[in-house]
């Protein structure tokens, strides 16, 4: 009956996950994710030494769409999100895996039950992201960890007896310290919050020692093992750690985030990671004050019920403070310092990042349900299906509620490609978002012909290709081109930081982000309105590169409002066309240059006559 119940709590969790997979656009991050991945092993390399995150997932990502081939006719969204899936899936598990040997069958099926439904996780095993991979190498390092000190095959729980030294049983305890080289690098080369779950594991690591270390040379019997295999990780991470080093110390892209300015934000906070644990970011009960202790204090209580389980379980025996020690480890170690540094040094918190160690809290979490019994048997019934009816409410909003809609980028640049013609620029603003428009912005499958056949039906309706994209600071010192009223081929202009950092970029002229002064700004702003008679303003994240809004404002010096389309989302896109003061109608020369058919299907090629189109 385990097993069936395993089965089912596992097919569970993988139909929740599928379910809806890839029906939204991408969000930003996400995109940024498929274009890395689409690049070649060298340029993917280079262009995330210049970010702020490594490479390990996207090299993983753009092996997988080699094989998945995903496009916007063939499932892009579906398709790029199956790695997050499939690790999503295994998380479940090895949950189970850990909790039978940390704690019983019984708890373990229960954890792997609530994680199947569990939104926290649903949300990001159907992101484009790395978070699922890197909270699953976090929990094959301490499966290492617990194998390592429990050699053996005793199917016995950890909390039923005292830890063993690793001195016997050597070919396994090697296999354990391979597998924990191989994960922990990995884990490395996946996400930098990995440092903190490799902080946790050494701690726990030192206190299972502890006992045995009477002397130095006990000391270096019980850890030689470990302390190698920590070098090994060390090596393999080795050519990436100068990278980390100067990212870390000099980061090149502008601040996402803003620390705490007040108590009640901190507050603020720490409840809505403790919201996330247990319901998701979904969940339609606001985590700020003053609700924001009603999600502490649960956790408060569930964890108090988790210590009753392990000190009076007859299972335990007593001896349970090693299972809880290891798992409260493994969790709040890594919290409590995101938190910390965020408050005392640099933000570092965002709830997405608490993912990585948010598994194992399904253990505790099934442990105090079980130890609901202990006041009335069906309690622990009653608690399971009060979670899973507030886990389907959050999932419901997950993925119906217009709050925590990814905005419709799709939809957006299908618009603006429809709209689109010859002399018109794109301004990408904040111009990092140049991503979502190579996502998105459609093209030809790769065995379409190409050059002087490739507007051939059936893809004689299909906008030209995207253009290298330009840094706005470029056209500073540009003068007004008349070519460029006739170019063919969309123009991509990407804003920088305003009066930004000089550390922007790094002065990588090939980096994503970069500074511009207020003048330059002024003075590109002026070529661009010179030189195109239209302007796509393609507006998300500005108020990151641009807080004061001066671009806008340049804008609407420079252009008159031809339209405003807000697309639904959570990060309130919008794209807006401006008409140049500079520029009264289109060249005919772009449209007598052109080498496009002037085809009633072709809507990119309209003569404007002052604002009124002539259709050919």
């Amino acid at each position: 009956m385990r097993r069936i119940g395993l089965l089912g709590a596992i097919l569970t969790g993988f139909g929740l996950r599928l379910y809806q997979l890839g029906a939204e656009s991408l969000w930003y991050d996400e995109t940024v994710s498929v274009v890395l991945a689409r690049k070649s092993l060298s340029g993917l390399i280079a262009h995330t030494a210049g970010d702020i995150h490594p490479p390990g997932y996207y090299i993983l990502l753009h092996f997988w769409q080699m094989l998945a081939q995903p496009s916007l006719t063939h499932g892009l969204e579906f398709l790029y999100a199956w790695p997050s899936l499939w690790f999503g899936v295994l998380i479940l598990a090895l949950i189970y895996a850990l909790g039978r040997r940390l704690l019983n069958r019984q708890a373990s099926l229960l954890a792997v039950w609530l994680g199947a439904v569990n939104p926290f996780h649903i949300w990001y095993s159907q992101e484009v992201r790395m978070y699922t991979l890197g909270a699953a190498l976090g929990l094959f390092c301490l499966w290492a960890v617990i194998v390592y000190w429990q050699i053996g095959s005793d199917p016995e729980p950890i909390a039923n007896r005292k830890i063993r030294p690793p001195a016997t049983q050597p070919r396994m305890r090697n296999a354990a310290l391979i597998m924990y080289i191989g994960a922990a690098a990995a884990g490395l080369y996946t996400l930098y919050y990995f440092l903190f779950t490799l902080l946790a594991l050494n701690l726990i690591v030192l206190w299972l020692a502890w006992p045995q270390m009477r002397t130095a040379s006990s000391l270096w019997r019980q850890l030689r093992g470990w302390l190698l295999a920590q070098l090994g990780v060390l090596l393999l991470w080795l050519p990436w750690l100068p990278i980390f080093y100067r990212q870390a110390i000099d980061p090149p892209v502008p601040p996402w985030r803003m620390p705490w300015a007040t108590a009640s934000d901190f507050v603020n906070s720490v409840a809505e990671g403790a919201l996330a644990l247990l319901l998701g970011q979904s969940f339609p009960e606001p985590s700020h004050w003053p609700f924001a202790w009603l999600w502490l204090v649960a956790i408060a209580i569930i964890f108090y019920l988790f210590y009753g389980h392990l000190r009076l379980s007859p299972s335990t025996s007593g001896r349970g403070i090693v299972t809880g020690i290891v798992l409260c480890v493994y969790l709040f170690v890594p919290v409590v310092l995101i938190y910390l540094l965020t408050a005392a040094v640099t933000p570092l918190y965002h709830v997405r990042y608490l993912f990585t160690y948010a598994p194992i809290f399904l253990l505790p979490l099934a442990a105090a349900m079980l130890a609901l019994r202990r006041f009335q048997r069906m309690l622990t019934g009653l608690a399971f299906l009060l979670y899973m009816g507030a886990a389907l409410v959050s999932l419901q909003h997950f993925w119906f509620d217009p709050a925590y809609r990814a905005d419709d980028h799709r939809s957006a640049v299908q618009q603006l490609a429809e709209q689109w013609r010859p002399g018109d620029a794109i301004l990408v603003n904040a111009g990092w978002v140049y991503t979502v428009l190579e996502t998105y912005w459609p093209a030809p499958p790769d065995h379409a012909p190409t050059a002087a056949t490739q507007w051939a039906e059936p893809w004689a309706s299909l906008p030209p290709p995207l253009d290298s994209p330009q840094r706005l600071s470029a056209f500073a010192t540009m003068p007004p081109a008349a070519e460029n009223g006739n170019q063919q081929t969309p123009a991509v202009i990407r804003t920088g930081s305003v009066d930004g950092g000089e550390n922007l970029g790094w002065g990588n002229p090939e980096s994503d982000f970069y500074p511009i002064s207020s003048a330059d700004a002024e003075r590109a702003m002026t070529n661009v309105s010179a030189q195109y008679a239209r302007i796509w303003h393609y507006r998300l994240y500005d108020t990151v590169n641009d807080p004061t809004g001066y671009i806008r404002t340049l804008l609407e010096h420079n252009g008159e409002l031809q339209s405003d389309t807000p697309y639904p989302g959570r990060d309130f896109l919008r794209v807006q066309l401006y008409e140049s003061k500079s520029i009264q109608c289109l060249s005919v020369n772009a449209l007598c240059q052109s080498d496009r058919p002037a085809t009633a299907q072709n809507p990119h090629l309209n003569l404007r006559l002052g604002s009124k189109p002539i259709s050919p």
